[in-house]
């Protein structure tokens, strides 16, 4: 069951980060204060990714569905490429932000807006492209993982298909084992000593614990969707965070892992 507060506390959590920086707590590893890069950043990632699946999976482009999207980054390159885009984001600061950043007519066929990270305000089978990316690894349970999974198969067309982004592993596990066991104060207290920041620590950023691929087929055949692969992203650490890529009624049952 998901909890209300856990939903309170991501959209707290990203406000706040939304309002310091919200550039830099989407893209932590490559911001370098250029915005023209971090939206070219968005379409290398979406012709490396998505083009590349979209020719074998890919079915009518009519409306794709930009799920936690931030700034619009995804979402702009999506609309390059789809007749429509709804991007959504539980951050109220950060769909503010992505509206400033696509004035008419640049988002002329993006439409922004706010959700409560759980639930889609959306009609049955009205998408044809699901995207999610570095998403739901920030979910604070995995009870929010599966409601939004459940959502996707909810709203997914027969005949689309997805691609949804999970963390899979640790980077760095020992530290993440020890974060999670100290007491927040005292990590927080750490943090500030060391020059590091405590927002980056908070349970809406640092997420719950990665899923295995045994989960993720579960999570998707609950939620009547078709999981074809899991594909290792290569864009972050080799183990750290895969895709799913999955169809409804629309491929075989089979699925590959690569």
């Amino acid at each position: 069951m998901v909890e209300l507060r856990d939903q309170q506390e991501m959209r707290e959590g990203w406000n706040a980060r939304a309002e310091r920086d919200p550039f830099f707590y989407i893209e932590t590893t490559h911001w370098n204060g250029d915005i023209d890069d971090f939206f070219e950043r968005g379409e290398q990632t979406t012709r490396l990714l998505i083009d590349q699946f979209q020719s074998q999976y890919g079915s009518a482009r009519d409306i794709a569905l930009d799920l936690g999207c931030g700034l619009g980054r995804f979402s702009r390159a999506l609309a390059k490429r789809y007749a429509s885009v709804i991007a959504v984001d539980i951050s109220d600061l950060m769909i503010a932000n992505a509206k400033q950043l696509h004035p008419w007519p640049m988002g002329s066929n993006i439409e922004f807006r706010t959700s409560d990270g759980v639930n889609l305000q959306l009609p049955n089978d009205a998408i044809d492209f699901v995207w999610s990316y570095e998403v739901l690894q920030h979910a604070p349970s995995h009870e929010i993982i599966r409601a939004n999974i459940t959502e996707i198969g909810r709203v997914l067309r027969p005949g689309g298909w997805a691609m949804i982004h999970f963390k899979t592993g640790y980077q760095h596990p020992i530290m993440r084992s020890l974060i999670r066991c100290l007491p927040k104060p005292l990590v927080t207290l750490g943090l500030r000593f060391t020059g590091n920041d405590p927002m980056m620590v908070e349970q809406s950023f640092l997420g719950a614990l990665p899923v295995n691929e045994g989960e993720i087929e579960d999570m998707f055949g609950a939620a009547k969707l078709k999981l074809l692969r899991i594909v290792e992203d290569p864009t972050h650490s080799a183990g750290t965070r895969s895709f799913a890529i999955v169809s409804k009624d629309a491929q075989p049952a089979s699925h590959v892992t690569a």
